[in-house]
């Protein structure tokens, strides 16, 4: 950030960051060699974990997926395997590393099919749906974001009223009338939270009833909002492009 926007480098205070970064984890290695030494698997599983969160706090990308893999190897239970997938994916969307994101959502799969619970099948098809935001396929991401609507939990990746944001822009593109008033419009968990995300239920229920001079102008402001959006803003244009052909 310092290179990026010219900022001065404190470097005294980067030296005592790094200096506490080092004894932090030569204490958990130590952990982990007792561990090994002295305690049983979970023991030993639990000081991996703790030294990947470690390193993905500190930013180091590469040695955290190693630890976060080290562990796996020392993890049964499909739930926890599952979860260490779910957050190698997210370091994924955090660096944008497609390959990382992809072959993680592989594992998920064939693991989702080993025997993972209700609640880790629902995260996935989350996960997916967000990517597939990401990749423009509003198609895809509509039919997973409204499942979700009733069973949403994954509020690692964004919070609920994000969920309605995005179901609501993906079902514009990619949902008939009939099924749009039944999914969105007069769905129970859109009308609650609709509200919340100004111009939203306008910009909706203009394009619905065919009341275009509403629906142009909040067009313009919701292409604003995705502008400001992390998935969205590439894809703004070419939304605002597509929803124009479909009024």
């Amino acid at each position: 950030l310092c290179q990026t926007f010219g900022w001065p480098l404190d470097s005294a205070w980067l030296a005592q960051m790094k200096k506490e970064n080092a004894e932090k984890l030569k204490e958990i290695e130590a952990k982990i060699s007792d561990a090994v030494a002295n305690l049983g698997d979970t023991e030993v599983r639990d000081a991996l974990l703790s030294k990947a969160e470690f390193l993905l706090k500190t930013g180091d990308r590469d040695a955290a997926l190693v630890a976060y893999r080290e562990t796996a190897e020392k993890t049964v239970p499909v739930g926890q395997r599952l979860d260490l997938v779910f957050t190698q994916i997210r370091i994924g969307f955090f660096y944008w590393d497609h390959d990382l994101i992809q072959r993680n959502i592989e594992k998920a799969k064939i693991l989702i099919e080993e025997g993972g619970d209700w609640d880790r099948r629902n995260r996935l098809k989350v996960i997916e749906a967000y990517y597939a935001l990401s990749r423009r396929q509003f198609d895809r991401a509509a039919t997973n974001l409204v499942d979700a609507l009733t069973t949403f939990t994954s509020y690692e990746l964004f919070s609920y009223d994000q969920l309605i944001f995005y179901t609501i822009l993906a079902a514009l593109i990619s949902l008939d009338r009939v099924a749009l008033k039944k999914y969105i419009i007069d769905a129970p968990e859109t009308l609650t939270a609709i509200h919340n995300i100004p111009h939203l239920s306008d910009f909706l229920n203009s394009f619905y009833n065919g009341d275009y001079t509403t629906f142009f102008r909040t067009l313009l402001i919701i292409m604003d909002k995705m502008l400001l959006d992390r998935i969205l803003a590439p894809h703004a244009y070419w939304f605002a492009r597509e929803m124009r052909i479909r009024a």
